[in-house]
Formats: structure tokens, C-alpha cells, sequence
């Protein structure tokens, strides 16, 4: 039997439409350098079967949808999911570092007025922030010196002393450095 058409079979034919995974990732991030940062994949999907993250490189983990990142350089992570009608999505991720806020405390100075090293003095990046307050202890704790400005030491005896400062950074966090240093004639 032939159709008005001039055919002569009918075939009925089924789809089924499954709806596209979605994967959503946190907009891409900057952090400071040596910290970690926790990443967090938002999916919209019917049962999860598989989901990696790669590279996988400074991740506590690559298959799940919440990692820790701890990069020592700027990266770019892709992550990808599958459902269980092997329906696919994938979303990318820039993570970039920024340099670490950094004090440099010398190891000793020479209160001798030669013009070099003459002062006690912590040093931070220009522009990034200031000392507001230096304290300077001896070995057993007690406090010789609390001022705002560097510590001369001139009339303290040879040895190790111990500093502890308080930094105030341009994006007003406040700091406190520690640490011992030798005084040298």
C-alpha cells in the first residue's frame, strides 16, 4: 500500500531531548601569593556522573565541585561535567596572584655614626604602606624602646634584641612584624 505521497512504508520516529547541563564558575579571581582559595563549581544538572578540573595542578583535588587552589603562578583551571545521559558542559576560570605584602627587617645594625646601618629600621615596599610604631626589647623581654620613629641604639650594649612593629598597609589592614636582629659596634 502506498501513501498519497508515493510512499510505500511509514517509520515513526521517537527523540528524547534531555536540557544541556550548567556549569557556573566564581568570576575569575585575584589572590595574594601564598594564599589558597576555595573554588566552587554551581551546576544545574539532572544526576552528576563525572566532574574534573584541570589542569589539576596546585588543587587539593580534581573531582569534585568544591577545590582548594593554592597557585604559585597565575593559572587557568577549565572544568568539565557530565550527566548521565552523557550530556556535557564545561566553564573556565582565571585565578591570578598578586605579589605578597613583604617587611625587610635587617639582621643587625652598627649605632657607630659611620653613615651606614646607623639606625634600627624595617623597611616596606614604597608606596605600600608604613611603620607606625617600632618596639624594641632586650633577651628577657623587657621593653628598651617604643617610638614611632627607627631606634638609634646608641646606648645599648652589644647583642640580640628583639623587635616587634606595627605596619598600617595603603589599604588600611594593619600588620605586626616580629623577629631579633644583632647590635654591632
Amino acid at each position: 500500500m502506498k501513501t498519497k505521497n508515493g510512499c510505500d512504508s511509514l517509520e515513526k520516529l521517537t527523540f528524547k531531548i534531555f536540557k544541556k547541563p550548567i556549569l557556573d564558575l566564581p568570576q575569575d579571581l585575584t589572590i595574594t601569593s601564598g594564599l589558597s582559595v576555595t573554588l566552587k563549581a554551581k551546576i544545574k544538572i539532572d544526576s552528576l556522573v563525572s566532574i574534573l578540573w584541570s589542569p589539576a595542578t596546585f588543587l587539593d583535588k580534581n573531582d569534585a565541585l568544591e577545590v582548594t587552589a593554592t597557585p604559585e603562578e597565575n593559572i587557568v583551571y577549565q572544568v568539565f561535567i557530565k550527566d548521565k545521559n552523557n550530556c556535557e558542559a564545561n566553564d573556565s576560570l582565571y585565578l591570578w596572584l598578586r605579589a605578597a605584602k613583604k617587611v625587610f627587617a635587617p639582621t643587625s645594625f652598627s649605632p657607630n655614626n659611620d653613615g651606614v646601618n646607623d639606625v634600627f629600621e624595617l623597611f616596606v615596599k614604597p608606596n605600600e604602606g608604613k611603620v607606625l610604631m617600632y618596639e624594641i626589647y632586650d633577651r628577657w623581654g623587657n621593653i628598651l624602646y617604643k617610638n614611632q620613629e627607627p631606634w638609634n641604639g646608641k646606648d645599648a650594649d652589644l647583642g640580640t634584641y628583639i623587635f616587634s612593629a606595627t605596619i598600617e598597609w595603603n589599604d588600611g589592614k594593619v600588620k605586626n612584624a616580629s623577629g631579633e636582629f644583632q647590635l654591632m659596634r
